[in-house]
């Protein structure tokens, strides 16, 4: 299960319409989805269930309320059919839970953290480790490697210790330079009008 939207606004900024709708597409969707096919996977008893969070779904930034929220969700929904079906002894029906950090797909567009533990992602590396992980039955799978330290650390650090890392490594203002895959397709559309426009006179 894989679906994603971002807002990029702070909370106040962001229309209720909006929030909605972010909740619906990267956590709600997880949850229709599980209701719809998990009865034919009992059934069959065999599946694999591979749901694609983020890193924001264990960790928060500015500008991201809604987004981290969803996520939040998400994995949360991930871990608790994995328990339900562990409680109901159905052990042949897998989950994995994936948590990327940003991946290349023009979706977070102007989004950035300057530390090198935190590299972009290209989507084929992200496709290649969730082949892994279900190949080899993994339930849980993070990249970069760092977001496994960054995990742990929450567990154990108190909430100054986890703001003063993000001050250092860059993730407290990451989406200060935010303007997503929509506001770069009007803008390169305006462009273009631009240019067409120049060439014609």
């Amino acid at each position: 299960m894989n679906a994603g939207m971002v807002n990029g606004k702070l909370l106040t900024e962001t229309s209720e319409d909006a929030i909605e709708r972010c909740m619906k597409v990267n956590a709600l969707s997880h949850m229709y989805m599980l209701k719809h096919f998990l009865p034919s996977m009992i059934s069959a008893n065999k599946g694999h269930i591979v749901s694609v969070a983020s890193i924001a779904g264990f960790l928060v930034t500015h500008r991201m309320v809604d987004y981290c929220a969803s996520k939040f969700a998400a994995v949360g929904i991930c871990q608790s059919i994995a328990e339900e079906l562990r409680a109901s002894g159905i052990n042949d029906i897998k989950t994995t839970l994936v948590c990327p950090g940003l991946i290349t797909t023009g979706l977070f567009e102007g989004f950035h953290i300057p530390s090198p533990a935190m590299p972009p992602l290209s989507p084929d590396y992200v496709a290649d480790r969730i082949m892994e992980a279900i190949l080899t039955e993994a339930d849980f799978v993070s990249m970069p490697k760092f977001c496994y330290l960054a995990i742990f650390a929450k567990g154990l650090l108190p909430t100054a210790a986890i703001q003063a890392v993000n001050d250092l490594f860059g993730v407290t203002h990451c989406m200060s330079g935010f303007i997503g895959r929509e506001k770069k397709r009007v803008g390169n559309e305006r462009r273009n009008g631009n240019e067409e426009v120049h060439h014609h006179e």
